[in-house]
């Protein structure tokens, strides 16, 4: 019997503060976390060969280096492609929102500003790609 591998969230979060509150969120999901505080830091981790790919990626929006150009090698990778992407951001300009969903973002959030809502969306999140919606396999298992 082969053993599905274990979940894991790639957080790109430069707010220490939002950071942690996702952190202490992901606490009560059995899963492994990475986080990157900048873009290249994420770009990095994403096309190191020998790193699992993720779950899904709760990525900021406005991160420094700019959201969009993690948004784009996860779209351009074939092994990554299909990952689901959530926009987390404190803004809800159209320009952003409508960039986000441009480039293939799978959804975007407007982070609430009272912790208690902003660990409810990250819960309500967590638990529709990771345990509701029905995700394509990735490449290795074709």
């Amino acid at each position: 019997m082969i053993s599905e591998p274990s979940r894991y969230v790639l957080v790109v979060e430069d707010d220490q503060i939002d950071a942690e509150y996702i952190l202490k969120t992901l606490e009560n999901f059995d899963i492994s976390v990475e986080v990157a505080a900048r873009s290249y830091e994420a770009i990095s981790y994403l096309q190191h060969k020998d790193t699992q790919k993720p779950s899904i990626v709760l990525l900021d929006w406005k991160i420094s280096g700019g959201g969009e150009s993690v948004l784009r090698v996860v779209r351009q990778d074939p092994s990554l492609h299909t990952t689901p992407v959530v926009i987390l951001s404190r803004s809800t300009a159209h320009v952003d929102v409508r960039a986000a969903y441009a480039a293939h973002a799978n959804a975007f959030v407007a982070k609430a500003g009272e912790l208690r809502d902003f660990q409810e969306q990250i819960m309500t999140i967590c638990n529709f790609f990771l345990y509701t919606a029905q995700l394509p396999p990735g490449p290795e298992s074709e």
